[in-house]
């Protein structure tokens, strides 16, 4: 298994390759990580998830496009709020009708 790592904001990379998997880790309130870190429960705000969430809205739309036909996206964020996550799917399905979601194999 080989992987190339590029760092740079996704709207701005210019690349025509499609990819078998894309791995999103994107950027969250890490509201999930609250066991170990109580205070960012108290730190977040509604406007931050708001803010956070048009941010993953934009990353997931530009990583689709780089999902080869038959491939894959894996989203990922470590927070709880439902704007994050489930939320931010079902958007993303409705947006991406050829995209659709699946048991993660353990």
């Amino acid at each position: 298994l080989t992987a190339e790592v590029v760092a740079i904001p996704a709207e701005d990379w210019e690349d025509a390759r499609t990819f078998d998997a894309v791995l999103l880790d994107a950027p969250c309130t890490a509201t999930g990580t609250f066991r170990r870190n109580p205070e960012v429960l108290r730190a977040t705000k509604p406007a931050e998830v708001a803010k956070l969430a048009d941010v993953q809205h934009r990353l997931l739309d530009a990583a689709a496009e780089r999902v080869a036909p038959g491939g894959r996206l894996v989203y990922c964020t470590c927070s709880l709020e439902r704007e994050e996550g489930e939320t931010q799917i079902i958007a993303f399905l409705r947006r991406n009708p050829a995209f659709r979601t699946v048991a993660a194999d353990p």
